[in-house]
């Protein structure tokens, strides 16, 4: 007889949710972010100006990022740089980053 495989599984939403719960994230509150991202991208009119969809986009995945990290401890950060926000205690940082791809 010959040697029988051994199959590995590759658990890879295992994996995932493992690596940002040592990040202090969690895939829901990601989703949750871009999904508001998303809604004022939708609201945005014709009559405002070109920038005003990716704006507002980004600042609402901004306002809900730091409005559930907030919660956990994470303070908002914006000196010398763009909006941030960091966990004070493992320095880890998000920043959000939108665009059209």
């Amino acid at each position: 007889m010959g040697l029988l495989a051994v199959p590995v599984v590759h658990d890879r939403e295992r994996a995932k949710a493992k690596r940002l719960g040592e990040l202090g994230l969690s895939e829901e509150i990601l989703v949750r972010a871009v999904l508001s991202a998303e809604m004022d991208r939708r609201n945005t009119s014709s009559l405002e100006p070109r920038t005003a969809a990716g704006f507002k986009a980004w600042a609402a995945a901004c306002r809900e990022l730091a409005g559930e990290l907030n919660s956990q401890g994470w303070r908002i950060d914006e000196t010398g740089g763009p909006f941030r926000i960091v966990n004070p205690e493992t320095a880890i940082a998000v920043l959000v980053v939108n665009g059209d791809d």
